[in-house]
């Protein structure tokens, strides 16, 4: 949120949206890099002995370098074939193993139980991030505070990894990826399914309407980073929890918490609407500069998408729990086609009616997730039952 509204504030509308499609291109590469190494480890290891604990936590780590070292040369060669996205794609390349480490050492540190630290290292972060970016910076060029987000998160990568003290090696990573192979391949699709297809939107507003319509949808998720943040915290805080009730036969715990943490993010966004709604043009503008107009337009249908997101990812985290990876992974490629070709007729539809594609992408995005919502929901209340 801090890092968007710096660039926000000080680029034009246009560099925003390249902004916005870089945003999106580091979730995707980074948290599927996330989804097999860090994230897997904290469903299955977290409750091993000190010495298999350690030995898999650094096996993961490890793992996750070497991808991310595949996921920035995979960036440098489609940064030769847009121009418009080359420089910012080659620094964003220069930066993904630290983005790996700085995301993926809060999964290691929570797994370990010492959430202050992982909370000290996200201060950290945030804090760099608003002292250099105000403080220090006085360009409006985007590849300076790009630069500047890939400095400040290999100093919280090199701090975090202090804390987890890996033993990293290559013989690590492919022990790794040869004993969890399938683990890895179901919980790296399971996010590319579903984030792949969420943040696609911004490439194909972008591809068929503007930079300026990607710039409002990174501006959308902006204001909803409270619903965000209760979506990310749920899926690294509640995985170990959800597990230790599972172990514990307690399925009717699962599924209560699910719907708790459902109702709390329907909660959240009626409340996010109501906000933004009696925000003022001038007071969003001081947040996202030029895009702030843009963005309030488009905002209630980013909300609803955010929504049927969350309510989705809640019920995975549960069949995750639950050791229901393979069927629920197949709910997700089942309906992927679905969504994403909704996501795209809601472009054309709304740019046929003269609205902003950005908002058909999301009603569409918003549909396809309430798809797989309910059938999640579906497959979370039949394990209960067996």
């Amino acid at each position: 949120m801090v890092l968007s509204i710096m660039i926000a504030r000080a680029v034009p509308v246009d560099d925003f949206g390249v902004f916005a499609i870089t945003f999106s291109t580091w979730i995707i590469v980074v948290g599927s890099i996330r989804a097999g190494t860090a994230e897997l480890f904290v469903f299955e290891h977290s409750a091993k002995s000190s010495a298999q604990f350690h030995k898999k936590m650094s096996d993961a780590l490890s793992a996750g370098l070497v991808l991310s070292a595949c996921g920035s040369l995979g960036l440098v060669v489609i940064a030769l074939f847009i121009p418009y996205l080359t420089t910012a794609f080659l620094i964003l390349a220069a930066g993904v193993p630290a983005l790996y480490l700085q995301d993926a050492n809060r999964y290691f540190l929570v797994a370990k139980k010492r959430q202050l630290s992982a909370l000290g290292i996200d201060l950290l972060y945030v804090v760099l991030i608003i002292v250099i970016m105000t403080v220090i910076t006085t360009s409006n060029e985007l590849s300076t505070y790009l630069w500047e987000w890939v400095a400040i998160s290999w100093i919280a990568a090199a701090v975090g990894t202090a804390l987890v003290r890996p033993k990293i090696g290559l013989m690590g990573s492919r022990s790794w990826i040869g004993e969890q192979s399938k683990s890895v391949i179901y919980f790296f699709l399971d996010f590319i399914v579903a984030n792949g297809v969420a943040n696609s939107a911004v490439y194909f507003v972008a591809a068929w309407g503007s930079l300026a319509d990607s710039a409002a949808l990174r501006g959308s998720q902006v204001l909803l980073v409270p619903i965000l943040l209760i979506m990310r915290g749920a899926s690294v805080a509640l995985g170990p929890e959800l597990a230790r009730f599972v172990s514990r036969g307690r399925k009717h715990r699962v599924v209560q918490i699910v719907g708790l943490l459902s109702l709390v993010q329907l909660i959240a966004v009626l409340m996010a609407w109501v906000l933004v709604a009696v925000i003022p043009v001038t007071t969003a503008e001081v947040i996202l500069g030029d895009s702030a107009s843009n963005t309030l337009s488009i905002f209630p249908f980013a909300a609803l998408a955010t929504l049927m997101l969350g309510l989705a990812t809640v019920a995975m985290v549960g069949l995750k729990a639950a050791g229901d990876v393979r069927h629920s992974l197949k709910l997700k490629i089942a309906t992927a086609p679905i969504t994403l070709g909704l996501l795209v007729s809601g472009i054309f539809v709304s740019g046929a009616a003269g609205s902003s594609g950005a908002a058909g992408s999301q009603v569409g995005l918003a549909a396809g997730e309430g798809v797989r919502t309910g059938l999640q929901w579906v497959r979370l209340r039949l394990w209960k039952n067996t």
